[in-house]
């Protein structure tokens, strides 16, 4: 064999071995030298669902910064109408930490889990609410 083809073969050795190091390396969410903001966003939030029988909607805000893709922390708050309850209109406010994941993030189609922890206040316009938690 000629010098310049065991010099490419070696070459290519050594990259191959320094590779297969780097390669078996721990990746996490939280690993400390990768750990970087990849985005924020913030918007309004709207949804339905039905109560008693009688469809409801509500409305918020919710705000929200990205790490490495995947884990994602903010704030939303919500306003939800709800139908009249013998006689009188009830009243369901509610704000909180908002954290999630998001598996796949490089791929197209990528769900996304979030959970919602936080206080409100529920009861009856024009009358004393009560504090409530709240996780959803």
């Amino acid at each position: 064999m000629r010098s310049k083809h065991k010099h490419n073969i070696l070459l290519l050795t050594l990259l191959m071995i320094g590779h297969l190091g780097y390669s078996q390396s721990d990746e996490t969410i939280f690993t400390a030298k990768d750990f970087h903001l990849t985005g924020a966003w913030g918007g309004p939030v709207f949804g339905g669902a039905s109560f008693d029988g009688k469809g409801i909607t509500h409305q918020g805000a919710l705000f929200v910064i990205e790490f490495n893709k995947s884990l994602l922390i903010g704030w939303s708050s919500v306003d939800v109408d709800l139908p009249r309850i013998g006689g009188e209109t009830a009243d369901l406010k509610y704000r909180g930490l908002l954290l999630g994941y998001t598996s796949n993030a490089y791929k197209a189609i990528h769900p996304q889990a979030m959970l919602l922890l936080g206080t409100g206040d529920a009861g009856f316009i024009d009358e004393r609410k009560d504090d409530v938690w709240l996780i959803q």
